[in-house]
């Protein structure tokens, strides 16, 4: 686990409360501080450049899209998972997935994973999963679902770790994909 995961409250059970909004720079951290362990600075200062550099190419292939106008929720999901499901928090690190493109995540607690009212998911396959989604009675009727706008991700680009910048460019995927993008 990332030490970059693990910078929030965890004092209320759960997968706890950030106090403030994640950031990319605890990782980049974490990579140039085990470069200088294993002194390979200028491979963890050439990890942190690409990191950044795939970022910012994601951000600028959404530019002037308009994506704050486009409201997300991110839906966590595990065979594991019994009951309702849980989505990204405000702060969390699926948050700032969203945050960076400028799309407007609905969830505005600072739980990282808290659990919603919607109708518990089935555990294990993606297609039961979307069905459930497009015939909710209200999620259902969201443009997204009608429109079957879902992006589906490995749940490691929802970690701090270099992963996280694969889910920047995934979500930057499906935003031209979606043709949202002017």
């Amino acid at each position: 686990m990332s030490p970059a995961d693990c910078v929030k409250d965890n004092t209320t059970g759960g997968d706890g409360t950030r106090k403030v909004p994640f950031s990319m720079e605890p990782v980049h951290r974490e990579i140039r501080e085990l470069a200088a362990i294993f002194d390979v600075q200028d491979r963890g200062e050439a990890l942190v450049a690409d990191l950044k550099a795939r970022e910012a190419a994601a951000i600028a292939s959404v530019r002037g899209v308009g994506a704050r106008d486009v409201p997300a929720v991110v839906r966590f999901s595990g065979k594991e998972v019994q009951g309702d499901p849980f989505v990204t928090g405000a702060n969390g690190i699926s948050a700032y997935l969203l945050q960076t493109l400028g799309v407007r995540n609905v969830i505005t607690t600072d739980d990282e994973w808290p659990l919603t009212s919607w109708e518990s998911i089935a555990a294990d396959d993606t297609a039961v999963k979307l069905a459930i989604l497009e015939s909710d009675p209200v999620v259902g009727k969201l443009d997204a679902a009608r429109s079957k706008r879902f992006i589906l991700m490995d749940v490691e680009a929802m970690h701090a770790s270099v992963r996280t910048v694969d889910g920047i460019e995934a979500i930057a995927g499906a935003i031209a994909r979606f043709g949202l993008v002017s």
